[in-house]
């Protein structure tokens, strides 16, 4: 396998130090929003809280902030909006860095199953250590992101190749 030339590298780099920085922006995005308190577990056992943090019903958050979104139009409507936008839109870098970086992961198969995995582990994270809660939703909503990244991933890579195979000497 031939080396990547030095150009191809230092795009590598500065890519990988841009998904470094995105993913840092993420971890405190995904789990320092919120500090668990002494608050947190007075009068409220610890796993009482994590069954009242579960939503494994598809849609059921979804669905009850679009009825926020279409029935309100103050604070609930714009925290449905911002929810449920944020938790696409902070994805789709995720699911273009991922097949940049790692070629396994161009493959769609691959790359859903590594996202789903990472998506499930943060969603435990943040129920365990009572940073956020476990909700399927959630998964749907950041797998889209995500899904919408890779596409246009795909896409972009398409145009690539397609420029390159018609207009190269």
């Amino acid at each position: 396998m031939r080396k990547p030339d030095k150009a191809k590298r230092l795009v590598l780099i500065a890519v990988g130090i841009i998904f470094a920085c995105y993913c840092l922006l993420l971890f405190f995005i995904l789990f320092c929003r919120r500090i668990p308190t002494e608050l947190d577990f007075e009068g409220y056992p610890y796993l009482s809280r994590i069954r009242n943090n579960i939503n494994l019903i598809p849609f059921n958050t979804i669905s009850e902030q679009l009825n926020d979104i279409i029935n309100d139009s103050g604070y609930f409507e714009r925290l449905a909006i911002l929810n449920l936008s944020a938790n696409i839109l902070m994805f789709i870098p995720m699911g273009w860095f991922l097949p940049l970086l790692r070629s396994k992961l161009q493959r769609f198969s691959s790359f859903l199953t590594a996202v789903f995995v990472m998506i499930i582990s943060v969603e435990l994270v943040q129920l365990f250590t009572l940073t956020g809660s476990f909700d399927v939703d959630d998964l749907i909503l950041n797998l889209s992101g995500a899904v919408i990244g890779f596409l246009l991933f795909q896409g972009m890579n398409w145009l690539r190749k397609t420029h390159i195979k018609y207009h190269s000497p």
